[in-house]
């Protein structure tokens, strides 16, 4: 059997989660469960005392030379900054690290905005010029995440999707031009956060009859709406345990569930699962 000279091993693939959700919901706080973090932080509502590089600050951005503007009104090039401060920094990040952009929806928000400043600057621009190149930025945004040493975990704010201007019932990242259809291509596992857990209701005799559970939870399988994916480590301890919610709840002033559980799950532990939902540590049911 022939093997090309350049050939190397395969090895487990370096986790890139997407959690995506409605704002307020707990994306940022359930980030929390995740071990060694370090925050790339758009939203400026990471909690207190965490390690953060605060891209929402203008003066943060100013201070980059190379992010200039058109004009001293302009509001600051946060697109070109955080891409250099990325460019330069996430390739240095070790395994056991996790960075957190947060969130992917208000740093592209920011990068469009500069796209449309560029363009209005150009006696001509090509045809197409702001979607080409929010494209492109996304895509180059998108290559260091992909290449980065580290976990990383990327929150994005969530929309309706529409086709034909009718709702098909489908939430997706909010994401101007069609690069959303492509977006979570580089994850290996996308959440979405929830505030209430949707569970058949045993006791109803509708068999349709659905029991909201309150809470906060990450949705880790696929239903009408969403469509979950997980790692090839963790999706056959999901399927194991028909797992389709992980809780996050706040213990003692310290958020616990999350990836903690994932974790648990992932290390072969002993766990209890009640209608789809993963149960936290002497939980006895879900009702508790």
């Amino acid at each position: 059997m022939f093997t090309p000279p350049d050939t190397v091993q395969s090895t487990q693939t370096i986790e890139r989660i997407a959690i995506v959700g409605q704002p307020a919901t707990g994306k940022t706080t359930s980030t929390l469960t995740f071990p060694n973090r370090y925050y790339g932080d758009c939203d400026h509502k990471v909690p207190q005392n965490e390690q953060t590089v605060p891209f929402w600050s203008a003066a943060w951005a100013e201070k980059d030379r190379l992010a200039k503007k058109h004009k001293t009104t302009d509001p600051a090039n946060y697109k070109t900054a955080i891409l250099n401060w990325m460019t330069a920094n996430l390739p240095k990040f070790s395994p056991e690290q996790t960075y957190i952009h947060d969130s992917w929806t208000e740093h592209i928000g920011w990068a469009a905005g500069q796209i449309r400043l560029n363009e209005l600057a150009m006696e001509k621009p090509p045809m197409y010029y702001e979607y080409r190149e929010l494209k492109r930025y996304c895509e180059e945004i998108c290559r260091l995440i992909k290449q980065a040493p580290c976990r990383v975990v990327t929150t994005f704010h969530e929309t309706q999707e529409w086709e034909d201007q009718k709702p098909t019932g489908k939430v997706k990242p909010i994401q101007d031009g069609s690069f959303k259809d492509q977006l979570f291509n580089i994850y290996t596992d996308v959440y979405r956060m929830v505030t209430e857990a949707k569970i058949p209701n045993k006791d109803s005799k509708s068999p349709n009859k659905i029991l909201k559970i309150p809470g906060y939870f990450w949705q880790v399988q696929s239903d009408s709406s969403f469509d979950a994916n997980a790692n090839n480590s963790l999706a056959p301890c999901l399927r194991k345990h028909n797992i389709k919610y992980i809780q996050v709840w706040m213990e003692s002033e310290v958020v616990k569930g999350g990836y903690y559980e994932i974790q648990r799950l992932l290390r072969d532990e002993a766990v209890k699962v009640e209608s789809g939902i993963l149960l936290r540590p002497n939980q006895v049911t879900i009702t508790e």
